[in-house]
């Protein structure tokens, strides 16, 4: 089995942090991974900072009490995909929509 890697290029999320902490996944992420300690938390950070840093940035500053998220793309897995931090709630789903050609949308609330 493939071990899961961490990263340290994000400053606020070292790759030595324990399990529960988010942290950044590098490298390749395949059914082979060990997803033993693997978290909801390293997915949405990783999704967010491999998108633009900065986003992620907003989302773990709490002076950003609420931030909304919804990347549609056509693709096998995930086409549609929201991520809702609501205070110290984040809800992440994938979402049917009858949209068009897929585009994120990054939205500060």
């Amino acid at each position: 089995m493939a071990p899961l890697r961490f990263s340290d290029a994000y400053p606020y999320l070292p790759a030595t942090a324990p399990t529960g902490h988010p942290h950044i996944i590098t490298g390749s992420f395949h059914e082979e991974t060990d997803k033993t300690n693997l978290r909801a938390a390293d997915g949405v950070a990783t999704f967010l900072y491999n998108w633009d840093p900065s986003i992620l940035d907003d989302f773990l500053n709490p002076a950003t009490p609420q931030l909304e998220i919804v990347r549609k793309q056509k693709r096998q897995i995930m086409e549609d995909m929201v991520i809702a931090k609501h205070g110290r709630s984040v809800m992440v789903s994938d979402i049917e929509t009858l949209w068009g050609n897929g585009q994120g949308i990054y939205q500060p609330c």
